[in-house]
């Protein structure tokens, strides 16, 4: 009896294992797919799967990329159309620094890069992908924030990233499409501070963290004369005198009296406000009705000093190598001053070459050809001459700027032929791997189907026995 059932089950089984067979051979022929589930073959299948988890990586990197090469070809485009821009505020500001122009014409010119101002900030907030793409890992916000009076820009501030925000665009590859424009539109060659005026103020021997372009102001407070004189400080005084420091004097004698080296000035001492010139222009207002004292008397001019429009800082001590000016705008920026050589109130130019921003250069070109420091001719076309240099550095510092986003822009699309052969290479071997040879499998499905009716007639001549074929 078990003999019997050992046959009958070795026989369905055969029965069973080829019609499987076939239907698998057939499934594979009809889908083109030799691994159709895992049990196929499990060795293939997992290949098939890595590869798979690779392609899609690939896919991911490659989306990043394409974010990436957008962004920076958008940045590209911006620093071309910015550099073009500064290229024309170089030719106004070298035009009207060669004293040919008059004060309407420098107003024009300065109307002009107003509005080349505004271009610029548009082109600074630009955003791609809803991304602004020199705002570094600050992506979200505008990089520049802008503040205007009556009409026109006065300050631009950077409130973006000091970081890239790089995105993986390949296998332990990085890349940023965002850029930092702190870094695009500042240089950072820092070089000592220059000082151009007439006041004496010299820069100090410490290191300075001012940047770019301003303005010093030195105001008066208070003359102080010897109280040997019997000189005070006139009711116009405090803000009609123009002397500062310690080196100023007065003498008196003979009913005269005169500051430094100037002219001579008679008095009758009942004067409350008496104007007195030295040689060289400076103006102080003296008291003269207390008991003078003929002689040669030493004056304290103190002051105030501020840079820009900020707060004046107060002067007294004429003996300093390090007095130090902050920046208004910004508490973590100073310049050091040496104080030594100090003369007399009025405004000096401020530059710090190396460390020109392109905004705050524009700012300060446009207020310039405006004349809002009221210069007279000869101090305003030296102005406009040394505001032309700091167009030129910013502008030769946006055209290397162009040359790096160009260089990003060639490894971009170097590493994105590398992307697409290792994506054609794992697509080829998963499709190899994976793909049926219709001929091969063919042959086996004729092949199981052979077997399959054989294993049907066995199954038919086992189950048509009975106890008669073995009693003959």
């Amino acid at each position: 009896m078990g003999s019997w059932n050992t046959i009958y089950n070795n026989t369905m089984f055969g029965v069973q294992y080829h019609s499987q067979s076939m239907a698998r051979l057939q499934e594979q022929i009809t889908t083109g797919s030799r691994i159709i589930r895992s049990s196929d073959e499990p060795a293939g299948a997992h290949r098939i799967m890595s590869l798979q988890d690779n392609i899609d990586a690939l896919d991911n990197y490659d989306n990043n990329l394409t974010e990436v090469e957008l962004s920076l070809s958008e940045a590209s485009n911006a620093l071309q159309n910015l550099s073009e821009l500064i290229a024309r505020v170089d030719v106004l500001t070298t035009q009207a620094s060669n004293g040919t122009y008059g004060g309407e014409n420098r107003v024009a010119m300065a109307e002009e890069i107003d509005q080349i101002l505004e271009q610029c900030v548009s082109l600074a907030n630009h955003k791609v992908l809803n991304r602004y793409i020199f705002g570094g890992q600050e992506s979200s916000r505008a990089p520049y924030e802008v503040t205007y009076e009556n009409g026109r820009i006065v300050d631009m501030r950077y409130v973006g990233g000091y970081r890239d925000q790089p995105v993986p665009v390949g296998p332990g590859v990085t890349m940023s499409g965002q850029l930092v424009g702190e870094s695009i539109f500042r240089n950072d060659k820092r070089q000592t501070p220059e000082i151009y005026g007439a006041t004496g103020a010299a820069v100090g021997s410490g290191t300075s963290s001012l940047q770019g372009d301003h303005w010093l102001r030195l105001n008066h407070t208070l003359s102080t004369y010897n109280a040997g004189s019997g000189v005070v400080m006139g009711t116009s005084g405090v803000k009609g005198d123009t002397i500062l420091g310690d080196d100023h004097t007065i003498t008196i004698g003979g009913g005269m009296i005169r500051l430094d080296g100037g002219q001579d000035v008679a008095y009758t001492g009942a004067e409350t406000n008496l104007k007195l010139t030295n040689e060289v222009g400076d103006v102080v207002y003296v008291n003269l009705t207390g008991a003078l004292v003929d002689g040669t008397w030493s004056i304290q001019a103190d002051g105030e000093v501020a840079l820009d429009d900020g707060t004046g800082i107060a002067l007294n001590n004429f003996a300093l190598d390090n007095f130090a000016v902050t920046d208004p705008d910004d508490p973590d920026r100073f310049l050091y001053i040496n104080t030594n050589d100090i003369q007399r109130t009025g405004v000096d130019a401020v530059t710090v070459p190396g460390t020109y921003d392109l905004f705050e250069t524009l700012i300060y070109t446009r207020d310039v050809l405006m004349n809002n420091e009221g210069l007279d001719d000869a101090d305003l076309t030296e102005a406009i001459q040394r505001v032309s240099g700091s167009i030129v550095e910013v502008g030769d510092g946006v055209r290397r700027r162009m040359t790096i986003v160009g260089g990003r822009i060639g490894a971009a699309d170097t590493l994105r032929g590398t992307l697409d052969d290792l994506q054609f290479n794992a697509q080829t071997e998963s499709t190899s791997i994976q793909e049926a040879d219709i001929t091969e499998l063919a042959v086996k499905l004729a092949k199981s189907e052979t077997l399959y009716q054989m294993s049907l007639q066995i199954a038919a001549k086992t189950m048509s026995l009975s106890l008669l074929d073995y009693m003959r």
